[in-house]
């Protein structure tokens, strides 16, 4: 089993709670957040994220995975620009290294010229949008951004459309094709159980006669494990690399996590020939990535790295390492590695860190599960 993997039962481990609280609501509540989801101008991922829960609630599977398809696809999209970007960003440098120093108004003005012309590439915008951003010109970089994300959509593939409705209606034995019907603006779907409806009666709730199925729904509910599984026996992780990314995994959502476990890791690292400093760092979490596709966040920054630019770095070594393991034939690795890599935003930079949501470390082992389910 690929060691990504056994971390996934541990972050799924608050899903049942979230699975625990279902009630219904009429098809045509799932048609309509299925729509809203396919929407091509719906970008929101924690909106999408909550629409692919509800789906799964409401069993429609085929739906939730086309949802859980386009998540994947604007993550994607977001990986290339935000790879683009550091393209731009070390164009930039080299020009300025090769040049001596900034670009003149003019050599501005010319790169502006070029932009209006709208026959730029995506990359090339992406460095001149780097120029106007850092040398002071707003308005300029405002557009040249207006055009990357034209020219960006454009690129990306349309989403399916929603099935068409047929109804077989009896009266003369016709069938009519029905399209869906008109969806209202997105509103957030009722992930957590809707409001009771306000027509219905005394509502029996206790009613146990009506679930004829109920084994599928107990199912999800056993999530935590007493005892550590089997694969985490010393032949499977000699190292214990994978027993540590879990337990940091799992103090994430705590008060004070940045500085929990520092005795295990100062353990661990000395075992990889690390600085024994207890202290989670970018050197740590590239020697973890070698073992283990989902990673804990970095805890600890050099002195010198600042936000943004550290956190992009940082991905981008990720990206490297995904790309050599896919070389060795360790594609699902490859493909939680770099879902780690777009989820690390520097929340560890302050020196007392907000938690990490439980909810969110759930969407994103559901988002690293289905892409590993698609990659295998």
């Amino acid at each position: 089993m690929n060691p990504l993997i056994l971390l996934l039962p541990v972050i799924l481990g608050g899903a049942a709670l979230a699975g625990a609280k279902k009630r219904s609501s009429g098809a045509s509540e799932t048609d309509r957040v299925y729509q809203q989801a396919m929407d091509p101008e719906m970008l929101d991922l924690t909106w999408l994220r909550q629409a692919v829960a509800f789906l799964q609630q409401k069993g429609a599977t085929v739906q939730a995975q086309n949802v859980s398809a386009r998540i994947a696809s604007i993550q994607a999209t977001q990986a290339a620009e935000a790879a683009a970007r550091a393209e731009a960003e070390r164009a930039r440098q080299e020009w300025e290294q090769r040049n001596g120093g900034a670009p003149t108004q003019a050599q501005l003005d010319t790169v502006w010229g070029q932009v209006q012309s709208g026959e730029l590439d995506v990359p090339t915008l992406q460095y001149a949008w780097t120029l106007f951003e850092t040398y002071g010109t707003p308005a300029r970089a405002a557009a040249t951004k207006g055009q990357i994300d034209q020219k960006t959509q454009a690129a990306t593939p349309a989403p399916p459309e929603p099935p068409t409705v047929v109804v077989d209606r009896r009266e003369g034995g016709e069938t009519i094709v029905e399209p869906p019907t008109p969806v209202a603006p997105p509103t957030p779907p009722p992930v957590a159980p809707p409001a009771p409806p306000t027509t219905p009666a005394p509502a029996p709730a206790p009613a146990p006669a009506p679930a004829p199925a109920p084994a599928p729904a107990p199912a999800p509910a056993p999530a935590p494990a007493p005892s550590p599984p089997p694969e985490e026996a010393p032949e499977v992780d000699p190292n214990g690399t994978i027993a540590l990314a879990r337990r940091m995994i799992g103090v994430e959502d705590e008060t004070g996590w940045k500085t929990k476990l520092q005795p295990e890791i100062r353990v661990w690292q000395a075992k990889m020939a690390l600085t024994p400093d207890g202290k989670f760092g970018k050197g740590s979490a590239y020697r973890m990535a070698e073992e283990v596709g989902v990673l804990p966040r970095i805890r600890y920054w050099s002195k010198g790295d600042l936000l943004p630019g550290c956190v992009e770095k940082y991905r981008q070594k990720l990206y490297q390492i995904a790309s050599q393991l896919e070389a060795q034939g360790k594609r699902e690795h490859a493909v939680a590695l770099r879902i780690s890599a777009a989820n690390e935003t520097g929340q560890g930079y302050p020196k007392k860190p907000a938690a990490v949501p439980t909810q969110q470390r759930i969407d994103e082992a559901l988002d690293v599960a289905a892409a590993v389910n698609e990659a295998s």
